[in-house]
């Protein structure tokens, strides 16, 4: 059964999303937090570990893209069938493929496993099979496997294949951006992933202001900024602050950094915060120790906060959820990060109503 045929319904798309196997729990919940805020129309149908099939408004693909970091690609769903080179085929042959490419454009096509293989399956014997049905149907279209206008990609996945159209995967370059490529570093900076995961669970939109108020070497506001979100960063160290002007400056991203006390932030209000305070071995906490800080900025952050959002991470045995709560914020979500034997960071969602 192809579901759907015809892709344009009632104005609305079916995506497909190849998450990350990084973590069990962080892509998905990046995806939401990404169209949460934006507010567009969306609908989870039913998932796997690493597929994602999202009922939702046109133009969310670019947007998902774009932002997310433990996204791979972001496509176009044109159907889904049993995994058998008969259905797989029969569906293809049945896709309106003048809808989705113009006269001369170049194409390639992809076929990926996800899981366990079957023997009767070959995926360089499909990507063949299916490039020559969509050359039958167009003509007209020319193969190019390096730099093609457009890619189909398929996924085999639970004894199902999941076929559509793919952007090309958006370069983010992440390893360019580690701690250690840093000109300006320091052993507790997160990794840019993750830090740009944090960013889009804070549910920050283009056009508004994200805040750091923990910034160190600065990860946090660069990748805010690398996708277009005017991030303000602040430190209490005027050296962490110099060091992530220069991290800045090298990755060409300009954000706002201030010297600043987080338990004395320097604004009235804010909305959206993504934040990584000091903690472990490496960190400097001046005296305090790590729940004690937290509980401190929390009850200062309570009173900036208004129908915002805070994500935090922290060492698990802080319990942000719990002191969070103490605070009046509502828990939206948690996720453990096994780092070493002796931490487990905690990613927490929290929002003030």
């Amino acid at each position: 059964m192809i579901l759907p045929k015809n892709v344009k319904l009632n104005n609305k798309k079916m995506l497909f999303v190849l998450l990350s196997g990084e973590h069990p729990t962080l892509p998905k919940a990046e995806v939401r937090a990404i169209l949460e805020s934006e507010k567009v129309f969306f609908k989870i149908l039913d998932f796997s570990p690493r597929i994602l099939r999202i009922e939702t408004s046109p133009n969310v693909q670019n947007l998902i893209c774009k932002r997310a970091a433990y996204t791979h690609f972001c496509g176009v769903e044109l159907g889904l069938v049993e995994a058998s080179e008969k259905e797989i085929l029969s569906l293809v042959d049945n896709v309106d493929f003048d809808f989705f490419v113009s006269s001369g454009e170049s194409f390639a096509v992809r076929v990926k496993w996800l899981g366990e293989k079957q023997k009767n399956l070959d995926t360089l014997g499909l990507e063949k099979k299916i490039g020559e049905l969509i050359l039958k149907r167009k003509p007209s279209l020319h193969v190019n496997l390096e730099n093609p206008d457009k890619l189909f990609m398929g996924i085999i996945f639970n004894g199902r294949f999941i076929f559509g159209l793919t952007d090309k995967p958006k370069k983010k370059n992440f390893w360019k951006r580690t701690p250690r490529k840093k000109p300006f570093f320091h052993p507790s900076a997160l990794q840019p992933k993750l830090a740009r995961c944090m960013v889009n669970l804070s549910r920050v939109s283009k056009g508004k202001i994200l805040y750091d108020p923990f910034c160190g070497t600065g990860t946090i506001p660069i990748e805010a900024e690398l996708m277009g979100i005017e991030a303000i960063g602040s430190d209490l160290r005027e050296s962490m602050v110099r060091g992530a002007k220069t991290n800045l400056n090298y990755y060409g991203v300009d954000a706002h950094l201030v010297v600043a006390d987080a338990f004395y932030l320097p604004f009235y209000t804010i909305n959206h915060v993504a934040t990584d305070p000091p903690y472990g071995r490496v960190a400097t906490t001046f005296g305090f120790s790590t729940k004690s800080l937290m509980e401190n900025f929390l009850e200062r952050i309570v009173e900036l906060i208004n129908n915002g959002f805070l994500c935090v991470a922290s060492p698990k045995n802080v319990n942000v959820s719990k002191l969070g709560e103490n605070y009046g914020f509502k828990v939206l979500e948690t996720h453990s990060i096994y780092v070493h034997r002796s931490l487990t960071r905690e990613i927490t969602v929290l929002k003030l109503e």
